[in-house]
């Protein structure tokens, strides 16, 4: 029996050929170009019945040519490798009827593997437009614009006409005490004691003794009233004689050490200080001077 010696290494060298062979196979398929997509740019319609078709896309990457329909009928292909985005096909194969091309609307489409483009393409005059059609239905609400900028200011407008008088407002509050006026010049009396009063005489009593008004005390002439000197408590006037009908009294006025702005001067009280009053006697009377 006849054996072979089998040389390993040349094995193993044919298996890395293979391997490296099949590899750039598959790369070669994997790096292979997309087809371009198809689009049609516009169709030129010859009076030969060829329709002139230009665009992209129309010849795939390994050369094959594009199916193309009219009304869903395959049309022949007539192209040019030089001018691929240019085909010409012929349209005899469904517009002749009895010598005449016919009229209308269809629709071109133009398929090159998974990707296709369609075209509308009218033969024969065009009609006169349709009427209108009806009226769709109203859209949706579309967004809210953007606020708008603050418009000018306006003009002012004309005076309007005087409104109705007020209610009567409530009466405010009492004011404070005003201040106490100077003291007058004192009065002047024509008193004079006599047996009888004369006829332009009025008697207002009589008299048993010399009638005198005694000073009260403490005298306001006796005590000064500054800012260094401030003394304290109610100071008399000099009394003088009150003669009032049947009456006379002695009466005198009673003075405090304020301020009367920002000086201190001695302010009269009121009411006046009364004395007690004298009675009529039999004696000399007290006459004065009745008014002319």
């Amino acid at each position: 029996m006849k054996h072979f010696n089998i040389n390993k290494q040349l094995i193993v060298k044919a298996l890395f050929i293979l391997l490296f062979v099949f590899s750039v196979g598959i790369n070669a398929k994997s790096t292979k170009e997309p087809a371009p997509p198809v689009k049609i740019d516009a169709v030129v319609v010859n009076d030969d019945e060829t329709l002139i078709i230009l665009g992209t896309g129309f010849v795939d990457v390994d050369g094959q040519y594009p199916v193309v329909t009219l009304a869903n009928v395959p049309l022949s292909v007539l192209m040019e490798d030089s001018e691929p985005e240019r085909m010409v096909v012929d349209t005899m194969v469904i517009f002749q009827n009895g010598g005449n091309l016919i009229e209308g609307d269809f629709r071109l489409t133009v398929i090159q593997g998974e990707q296709q483009d369609s075209y509308d393409l009218t033969f024969g005059a065009v009609g006169p437009e349709g009427p209108a059609g009806a009226e769709g239905p109203k859209g949706d609400t579309g967004l809210q614009g953007p606020k708008g900028d603050i418009g000018l200011q306006g003009i002012v407008g004309a005076e309007g006409p005087k409104g109705d008088t007020g209610l009567q407002g409530i009466t405010g509050a009492q004011g404070p005490k005003g201040d106490i006026g100077p003291e007058g010049p004192q009065g002047v009396t024509d008193l004079t004691f006599r047996s009888t009063c004369e006829a332009n005489e009025v008697a207002i009593y009589a008299r048993p003794e010399e009638l005198e008004c005694e000073q009260q005390n403490p005298s306001r002439d006796s005590v000064i009233c500054d800012a260094f000197n401030v003394p304290s408590g109610d100071h008399f006037d000099k009394a003088f004689l009150v003669v009032d009908g049947g009456a006379t009294t002695c009466s005198s006025f009673v003075y405090e050490c304020k301020y009367s702005g920002l000086v201190r001067t001695w302010e009269r009280k009121l009411p006046n200080h009364i004395e007690a009053p004298l009675v009529a006697a039999e004696g000399e009377e007290l006459c004065y001077k009745r008014p002319l």
